[in-house]
Protein backbone atom coordinates (compact mmCIF):
# COMPACT_ATOMS: atom_id res chain seq x y z
CA UNK A 1 0.00 0.00 0.00
CA UNK A 2 1.56 3.03 -0.70
CA UNK A 3 1.13 6.09 1.22
CA UNK A 4 0.73 9.74 0.57
CA UNK A 5 1.72 12.36 2.66
CA UNK A 6 -0.38 15.74 2.54
CA UNK A 7 1.70 19.27 2.83
CA UNK A 8 0.34 22.48 3.42
CA UNK A 9 0.92 24.93 0.55
CA UNK A 10 1.48 28.06 2.67
CA UNK A 11 -0.25 31.27 -0.21
CA UNK A 12 1.47 34.46 -0.40
CA UNK A 13 -0.81 36.45 2.49
CA UNK A 14 -0.72 34.07 4.86
CA UNK A 15 2.99 34.52 5.38
CA UNK A 16 4.24 36.47 8.30
CA UNK A 17 5.53 38.97 6.44
CA UNK A 18 2.42 40.08 3.93
CA UNK A 19 3.85 39.69 0.06
CA UNK A 20 7.34 37.77 0.01
CA UNK A 21 9.36 40.11 -1.68
CA UNK A 22 8.10 42.09 1.44
CA UNK A 23 5.92 44.80 -0.24
CA UNK A 24 2.73 45.22 1.28
CA UNK A 25 -0.92 45.01 -0.27
CA UNK A 26 -2.16 48.16 -2.24
CA UNK A 27 -5.25 49.89 -0.35
CA UNK A 28 -8.81 49.35 -0.99
CA UNK A 29 -8.58 52.79 -2.66
CA UNK A 30 -5.38 52.36 -4.95
CA UNK A 31 -6.89 49.40 -6.28
CA UNK A 32 -10.02 50.98 -7.00
CA UNK A 33 -7.90 53.96 -8.89
CA UNK A 34 -6.37 51.15 -11.10
CA UNK A 35 -9.61 49.29 -12.25
CA UNK A 36 -11.14 52.80 -12.93
CA UNK A 37 -7.58 53.45 -14.99
CA UNK A 38 -7.39 49.92 -16.96
CA UNK A 39 -11.08 50.28 -17.77
CA UNK A 40 -10.79 54.46 -19.08
CA UNK A 41 -7.82 52.97 -20.76
CA UNK A 42 -9.82 50.08 -22.51
CA UNK A 43 -12.55 52.42 -23.05
CA UNK A 44 -10.52 55.19 -24.81
CA UNK A 45 -8.85 52.35 -27.25
CA UNK A 46 -11.88 50.63 -27.80
CA UNK A 47 -13.75 54.43 -29.16
CA UNK A 48 -10.59 55.26 -31.30
CA UNK A 49 -10.55 51.48 -32.86
CA UNK A 50 -14.06 51.74 -33.40
CA UNK A 51 -13.74 56.00 -34.54
CA UNK A 52 -10.82 54.18 -37.37
CA UNK A 53 -12.89 51.06 -38.90
CA UNK A 54 -16.20 54.47 -39.36
CA UNK A 55 -13.72 56.65 -40.94
CA UNK A 56 -12.28 53.86 -43.22
CA UNK A 57 -15.38 52.47 -43.65
CA UNK A 58 -16.18 54.95 -46.83
CA UNK A 59 -12.82 54.19 -48.27
CA UNK A 60 -13.41 51.76 -51.13
CA UNK A 61 -10.53 48.69 -51.24
CA UNK A 62 -9.97 46.31 -53.74
CA UNK A 63 -11.88 43.95 -52.48
CA UNK A 64 -15.14 45.81 -51.81
CA UNK A 65 -17.53 46.63 -54.48
CA UNK A 66 -18.91 50.71 -54.38
CA UNK A 67 -22.50 50.70 -53.42
CA UNK A 68 -24.85 51.60 -55.79
CA UNK A 69 -28.47 52.38 -55.30
CA UNK A 70 -30.29 49.72 -56.47
CA UNK A 71 -33.63 51.16 -59.07
CA UNK A 72 -35.43 48.69 -60.83
CA UNK A 73 -35.19 49.50 -64.19
CA UNK A 74 -37.14 51.31 -66.67
CA UNK A 75 -39.77 49.56 -69.12
CA UNK A 76 -40.60 50.72 -72.33
CA UNK A 77 -44.58 49.29 -73.73
CA UNK A 78 -43.89 49.23 -77.29
CA UNK A 79 -46.90 51.13 -78.60
CA UNK A 80 -48.65 50.69 -83.07
CA UNK A 81 -45.55 52.12 -84.98
CA UNK A 82 -42.71 52.77 -82.89
CA UNK A 83 -39.57 51.73 -83.83
CA UNK A 84 -35.93 50.79 -82.64
CA UNK A 85 -34.66 54.04 -83.56
CA UNK A 86 -37.80 56.37 -82.35
CA UNK A 87 -37.69 54.33 -78.87
CA UNK A 88 -33.62 55.24 -78.65
CA UNK A 89 -34.73 58.80 -80.23
CA UNK A 90 -37.19 59.19 -77.13
CA UNK A 91 -34.47 58.34 -74.80
CA UNK A 92 -31.51 59.61 -76.36
CA UNK A 93 -32.96 63.00 -77.87
CA UNK A 94 -28.79 64.47 -78.74
CA UNK A 95 -26.18 62.42 -80.30
CA UNK A 96 -25.60 59.00 -82.03
CA UNK A 97 -28.58 56.76 -81.27
CA UNK A 98 -26.98 53.49 -83.31
CA UNK A 99 -25.01 51.95 -80.40
CA UNK A 100 -28.24 52.44 -78.27
CA UNK A 101 -30.56 50.48 -81.02
CA UNK A 102 -28.23 48.26 -81.49
CA UNK A 103 -28.13 47.59 -77.66
CA UNK A 104 -32.25 47.61 -77.58
CA UNK A 105 -32.15 45.43 -80.42
CA UNK A 106 -30.18 42.97 -78.77
CA UNK A 107 -32.77 43.22 -75.24
CA UNK A 108 -35.81 42.58 -77.47
CA UNK A 109 -34.11 39.45 -79.40
CA UNK A 110 -33.48 41.03 -82.84
CA UNK A 111 -36.82 40.45 -84.24
CA UNK A 112 -39.35 43.40 -85.40
CA UNK A 113 -41.07 44.73 -82.58
CA UNK A 114 -44.72 44.04 -81.70
CA UNK A 115 -47.27 46.10 -79.62
CA UNK A 116 -47.84 45.15 -76.43
CA UNK A 117 -43.56 43.93 -76.00
CA UNK A 118 -41.68 44.87 -72.94
CA UNK A 119 -38.16 46.25 -73.78
CA UNK A 120 -36.05 46.83 -70.44
CA UNK A 121 -34.62 50.10 -71.00
CA UNK A 122 -31.39 48.99 -69.36
CA UNK A 123 -30.08 48.03 -72.16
Amino acid sequence: MIAIAATRVIAPLNLPGGWPTGRRQPSAAVRRWRAVLVLSAIAVCGTLLGAGSLAGAGQATELSAPAEAVTPAPIHVVQPGDTLWSVARGLQPDGDVRPLVARLRAASGGGPLVPGQRLRLDA
